[in-house]
């Protein structure tokens, strides 16, 4: 809390992109913006609750340059589902070794991450149970990872119905608000090769126009135009991708701290 006021802090989806949130989160907190509530979709729930559960940057950071595509799902190896092309099995194995199966309402930091039901359209919201599987959940690209079922609802990606729910931060609590696009102008790719860069193109046309369409709420919005791929992963574009954070958020952080008062 900064002179009274809540931070809330909301980290869209993006795939590979999204490694421009550490980016942001290292220009915020060097400039002492810890947020008190942070929500996330897609990507933005894997970095934001790894950083709400306690990790520090540099461990995230690290975290992050080590990874490859091959952690989450086989490329070579699908483990096709009726619903999805892979399970996700991997995906809450992966979280779950780097968190020791942590508990959404044990995190530092208050969070929670959307996904959305496509028995009824709704947005369902985590905020509390395992951080893997609302993590998994909120990343469920529809025809590529299987929904996660959960009572009687079917749950795909956050992103479907929003990829920058900040409407969710304001409702827990947030006083002032800061919203990360991760994707901005730059969402197609640029060389459609397989079946999965169908599938990610076509679900980020709906998310931008979706979001041009609906809007959303947020007292600062940061707008990362990212180029690189929503796939590629390796380290020198991770790095890239952070950099790209880091450079956006700093045109952001002096309004943020006027409008703080801080």
């Amino acid at each position: 809390m900064i002179n009274g006021k809540k931070i809330g802090l909301v980290l869209s989806g993006g795939g590979a992109k999204g490694f421009a949130h550490i980016g942001v989160l290292k220009v915020l907190e060097q400039n002492g913006i810890i947020p008190d509530i942070i929500v996330g979709t897609s990507m933005g729930s894997t970095m934001g609750g790894f950083y709400a559960g306690g990790m520090s940057l540099d461990e995230l950071e690290l975290k992050s340059l080590e990874f490859k595509v091959m952690d989450l799902f086989d490329l070579n190896a699908f483990n096709i589902t009726k619903r999805g092309i892979i399970a996700g099995n991997k995906f809450v194995k992966f979280i779950e070794k780097h968190t020791k199966q942590q508990l959404i309402e044990d995190f530092p930091i208050k969070y929670a991450c959307t996904a959305c039901d496509i028995k009824t359209g709704k947005e369902y919201i985590f905020d509390k149970g395992k951080f893997s599987v609302a993590t998994r959940t909120s990343s469920a690209i529809p025809g590529i990872f299987a929904p996660f079922k959960k009572d009687d609802m079917m749950l795909v990606d956050g992103g479907v119905i929003n990829n920058i729910p900040t409407h969710v931060a304001y409702n827990m609590g947030a006083d002032y608000v800061i919203s990360v696009d991760c994707i901005g102008e730059n969402y197609l790719i640029k060389d459609i090769k397989s079946i999965i860069d169908i599938v990610m193109t076509s679900f980020s046309i709906a998310q931008y126009m979706l979001n041009q369409c609906k809007g959303y709420r947020a007292d600062t919005k940061i707008v990362i135009n990212n180029e690189n791929s929503y796939l590629v992963a390796k380290k020198e574009i991770t790095k890239q991708n952070i950099s790209l954070g880091e450079s956006e958020a700093l045109k952001y952080v002096d309004k943020i701290k006027k409008d703080l008062g801080i």
